[in-house]
């Protein structure tokens, strides 16, 4: 009885996160609702303060926590999974106290208490998800099955006996719940069917290693003899995370060209800029069927100038990708990898990310050279800053859906985003040199985007307004 009592403590602990990370404070209900023997007035309940639901959310773990078994069913919870949840949940709730103290939108509801967490509960919820982080010690590990570390983190992903899975949802083509992440995240020169617009940006993978080497020193662009040299020692837990150009899949070579130049003269800055020098030697192309001097324009892979189905940045996503599946079974529908909701690597970030803000930096960098090393990439020499860990874990937990949350509760979605263009990382063949070069160049379709401050808050739905008029006033702005 106490193992159910436990889940359903989690269940709702589990949605009511959902619920307070987009609305901030809204309803918390203790006790069944009865319609239609309870009148109208007992069931529109009032909006209680965001600081309280999150302290109700905190609550409900520390029951499903103390009532669930160590141990739990596949895709079930469990104690720990309980406790992983609040290391997230209770992160979320100090930097939100923390940072949303200084970045708000002034209004009614912000008055009242209905958004934003008093700054002095910061620190309070960061020991709560430290706390919390640190009782899954000993009980998961980070995934080190193979020694070839860029495989080993490919595998994690598609793993089901990966000690570090803490909460997964699986998929079934039986049970009629298969996914399409393997026709949707590459294009269709690799899988059945589907088309690809997740593009990995060049600000992503200059995270883990900074500027790719790509310019020589007097600034020209350096020559390759083929596109996949570029992988050359770059970290391994980027190359199992992203598709660079010249990497294979199910036999097939990612063949990223964005065009050929006659010849090339200058560097790479002047190429790019205003009056580029080399820009009449230049050909582009919308379809893998056109050709200059015998040989294809772009690649099978891209880059286009009129498809937005193929790469605009130079680069594919990898993660979660089922290299062990035929291109015939990689249609709409038809895969069927696990999603890991929650898994040890996030809840050491957590762990580290709060030590941080505790002032234990040591802490931090334990945990953080634990997952460098697993990554393959350097260990770090001093104690980590904000920052560090902040970059850490976008790296880590990319394409994870996590990066979006964290940008909002860190409170610089509005400046990350404002008005904001990527780059791309575009091959080019030198017809004359049979040689390769790359440009840093604006992503080509130049996609803009914006994120308000007033957005840090969802507006609650009118529907829910006009059945409720208690849950007045809404958030700032809407």
């Amino acid at each position: 009885m106490d193992a159910w009592l436990g889940e359903a403590y989690f269940c709702r602990a589990y949605f009511y996160f959902a619920l307070v990370k987009r609305y901030g404070g809204i309803p918390i209900i203790r006790k069944v609702q009865h319609y239609p023997e309870q009148s109208l007035e007992e069931l529109q309940v009032h909006r209680d303060k965001e600081v309280d639901v999150w302290n109700f959310v905190a609550d409900d773990l520390d029951s499903a926590y103390k009532k669930m078994p160590e141990t739990s069913q596949r895709g079930r919870a469990n104690r720990y999974v309980a406790a992983a949840l609040k290391s997230r949940a209770m992160l979320y709730a100090g930097t939100i106290a923390k940072y949303g103290a200084a970045n708000f939108v002034e209004g009614e509801a912000r008055t009242l208490g209905y958004v934003g967490i008093p700054l002095s509960a910061a620190q309070g919820f960061f020991q709560r998800a430290w706390d919390a982080a640190k009782l899954l010690e000993g009980h998961y590990s980070l995934y080190r099955k193979k020694t070839d570390k860029e495989q080993n983190y490919v595998d994690l992903f598609l793993d089901k006996e990966s000690t570090e899975n803490i909460l997964v949802r699986d998929y079934s083509l039986t049970s009629n719940t298969a996914h399409s992440w393997d026709a949707t995240m590459t294009c269709r020169f690799m899988t059945a069917d589907g088309l690809s617009r997740a593009y990995p940006t060049l600000e992503l993978i200059e995270r883990f290693n900074g500027q790719l080497p790509v310019v020589n020193a007097d600034g020209t662009p350096r020559r390759f003899d083929n596109t996949a040299q570029l992988m050359q020692g770059v970290e391994p837990r980027l190359l199992a995370t992203v598709y660079f150009p010249g990497a294979s899949l199910r036999g097939k070579q990612f063949d990223m060209q964005r065009g050929i130049y006659e010849r090339f003269q200058g560097t790479a800055a002047d190429e790019v800029g205003q009056n580029p020098p080399n820009r009449q030697f230049r050909h582009l192309a919308g379809k893998t069927e056109t050709l200059y001097d015998g040989m294809r324009i772009i690649g099978f892979t891209g880059i286009s100038t009129d498809d937005d189905n193929l790469t605009r940045t130079g680069f594919y996503v990898r993660k979660y990708i089922d290299y062990n599946r035929a291109q015939s079974a990689c249609g709409l529908y038809m895969s069927t990898q696990s999603w890991i909701d929650m898994r040890y690597a996030e809840v050491l970030l957590n762990r580290a990310e709060a030590a941080v803000e505790l002032n234990n930096a040591a802490d931090a960098r334990t945990v953080i050279n634990d997952l460098r090393d697993r990554a393959g990439a350097p260990q770090l020499t001093a104690d980590p800053g904000i920052d560090t860990v902040r970059n850490e874990r976008c790296k880590e937990l990319a394409f994870e859906k996590q990066y979006w949350w964290d940008l909002r509760r860190w409170r610089i979605a509005d400046r990350m985003l404002d008005n904001t263009k990527y780059h791309a990382l575009m091959p080019y063949y030198v017809a004359d040199e049979k040689k390769y070069i790359f440009l840093r160049e604006m992503e080509p379709f130049q996609r803009s985007y914006n994120f308000e401050k007033k957005f840090y808050y969802e507006p609650i739905p009118g529907g829910e307004l006009g059945k409720n008029p208690n849950l007045f006033p809404n958030n700032p702005n809407h």
